[in-house]
């Protein structure tokens, strides 16, 4: 390729990368890959590896990680052949961020690992401990317990000096977690408390909300319920400054158990029900069926029945929205136990019934023939007892089949009742 050659694949590269900023990904994606055929063709390694991870980039936007992977792997050697090693660490952040959108544990950890290294060779401090932050996360989230706790030790040698304070924070809430996951609360609260210490002194307001979060949690483990309330209301207070939906919405969930456990119904329902919206405002509807649920039990533990009934009709509702016929599923059932338990059981025929149809649907055998068999129930004690002892009966042999343990709860009604089973 000769010298305007590669002008032109640099050109191609720059039309790519305006592109992907103004939104247009699919004529992006043209142009990045002319640019990655010129750049391949000239054998120019530095070129390839940016129209790689400029590739990968846009694959990520359009909803392909298997391609965005593809790219990725693609650029890495060819970083590492040229010695950018701040470029290398560059892609894999990007390696552990794709692997964590799928799920895939073992490839964040990889790709951590290979960040640490190319780090390593540019003496980039700061950027290690981050790495090592990510990584440290993943192990503990995962019950890698002992090998996160290596990790946090090194993070906390890392940003042991001045400046250093928000990094060491953050370190000292994973190492708060480590203890009390190897069953040192005590130690995990003093870590909690230098963290927020640390935290206001670097002026960092997110880096003091999560330590008020935290604190608030492990203050809550050790039974000092009032401070944990008040430690994660000011840590709520920061999520609303910062319009942190994800964090309000695990800080309310927080609080609520607490509320919860201090015995205040209706402020724990009242977070609950606050939450559920964070994650409606979120698109999270798994979130939100979640904080819906958690507050129905609440209200039905503390004998209101006509809130729960309330919550459970929303949680529904909520489900319904989503467009999951499995979350529509199991709030129908759960609906219908409600009702059936607060003496509305004509009301629980319908959610029921339909539980179950969309549980055979799904291929879903044992669910339905539970849903059959709460069905069976509701009708036989209205008098219907001819398509009740039908329900029954089927609901046992599926379960008896599939040797499902609710089996012999319905054998032993179907006995009580007299029918034979």
């Amino acid at each position: 390729m000769t010298a305007p050659d590669t002008g032109l694949a640099m050109k191609h590269l720059h039309e790519a990368v305006t592109r992907e900023r103004a939104g247009d990904y699919e004529r992006a994606l043209r142009a990045a890959q002319d640019a990655l055929t010129g750049f391949a063709t000239a054998r120019d390694r530095t070129g390839s590896a940016a129209a790689h991870h400029l590739l990968a980039i846009l694959h990520a936007h359009v909803g392909r990680p298997d391609k965005a992977l593809e790219h990725l792997n693609a650029a890495a050697p060819l970083r590492e052949s040229t010695g950018d090693w701040a470029g290398l660490a560059s892609l894999h952040q990007m390696r552990f961020e794709v692997a964590l959108g799928l799920g895939n544990y073992e490839g964040c950890r990889a790709a951590a690992e290979s960040m640490l290294a190319a780090l390593a060779k540019v003496g980039d401090r700061s950027g290690q401990a981050s790495a090592l932050h990510q990584l440290a996360q993943i192990l503990v989230g995962s019950g890698q317990v002992q090998d996160a706790q290596s990790l946090v030790e090194q993070g906390l040698w890392l940003t042991d000096g001045v400046g250093e304070e928000r990094g060491r924070s953050a370190f000292l809430l994973l190492a708060a977690q480590v203890d009390q996951l190897t069953g040192s609360s005590d130690r995990a609260l003093l870590r909690c408390r230098e963290a927020l210490r640390l935290a206001r002194s670097a002026n960092s307001r997110a880096a003091v909300v999560d330590a008020l979060h935290q604190l608030g949690v492990q203050l809550s483990v050790t039974g000092r319920l009032q401070e944990s309330v008040e430690r994660l209301e000011e840590a709520l207070d920061g999520r609303e400054v910062l319009r942190d939906l994800h964090g309000r919405g695990a800080t309310l969930t927080e609080l609520a158990a607490v509320e919860e456990r201090l015995g205040r119904h209706s402020e724990a329902i009242g977070r609950l029900r606050y939450a559920a919206r964070t994650y409606h405002e979120l698109d999270q509807p798994g979130g939100a069926l979640e904080a819906l649920h958690r507050a129905a039990e609440i209200a039905l533990a503390a004998e209101r029945g006509d809130e729960a009934l309330q919550l459970s009709s929303e949680q529904l509702h909520v489900a319904e929205a989503s467009g999951d016929p499995a979350a529509t599923a199991a709030a129908s059932f759960v609906h219908g136990a409600r009702l059936a338990r607060l003496g509305q059981a004509p009301a629980s025929v319908e959610p029921f019934r339909r539980a179950a149809a969309l549980q055979r649907s799904l291929g879903l055998p044992e669910a339905a023939a539970v849903s059959d068999g709460m069905l069976g129930q509701v009708l036989l004690a209205q008098g219907q007892t001819s398509e009740g002892a039908a329900l029954l009966q089927g609901a046992y042999k599926t379960l008896r089949a599939l040797g499902s343990p609710n089996a012999d709860d319905l054998h032993e009604l179907i006995s009580a009742l007299g029918e034979p089973s």
